[in-house]
This record gives structure tokens, sequence and C-alpha cells, in this order.
């Protein structure tokens, strides 16, 4: 579930990007955390074939959940300047202002 505060600012692209492992009915696979594939939205390399996509200087929201059942998720952005960042409910330092 995603709450928005109430004071973001306003962006010219928000995504959503909820990882999960899919199982392909093998209650063994899923105890052993052994998944099929981990897949964001709910399909497999769909990123890879219609990435996301946005123009220089264009605001971004992005937000990462993790679905589960098993594995953890971890998200690394490169090559990008964050205005700022959240991080559950902890604003992180900003790398950059606009």
């Amino acid at each position: 579930m995603i709450i928005d505060p109430p004071d973001l600012r306003p962006v010219d692209h928000e995504f959503v990007l909820v990882q999960s492992e899919l199982y392909g009915g093998a209650l063994a696979r899923m105890r052993s955390e052994q998944p099929d594939a981990v897949v964001f939205n709910g399909f497999v390399s769909q990123y890879v074939h219609r990435p996301l996509t946005v123009h220089a200087g264009d605001r971004v929201r992005l937000w990462v959940l993790d679905a589960g059942p098993s594995r953890a998720s971890a998200f690394f952005q490169s090559c990008a300047v964050l205005g700022s960042a959240l991080c559950g409910n902890r604003r992180a330092p900003a790398t950059a202002n606009r």
C-alpha cells in the first residue's frame, strides 16, 4: 500500500515497481526460497522489452515495494540526481535540490 505524504512536490512521471517472486506451484521451492522468477509488476523481463522512459530534466517519483513472499528487495539507483528520497517514513539526505 502506498500512502502519499501530503507535502510531496508535483512530478512529471510517477512509477510503482512491485518486486515479487513467482513459484510454479511447487511448495518445496517456496519453502527453500528458490523462485522460478523474480519479477517487477508481475511480469518476467518486461522492462527489458518496454523500459520506463523519461526525458532529461523531468522530475520522477519512483515507489519501490517488496511484495515477497520470500526474498528481500534491494534497489540501486545510478546515473540520476536525487532531489530528495524517502526510505520507509524517514527522509534521506538529498544529494541535490532543484
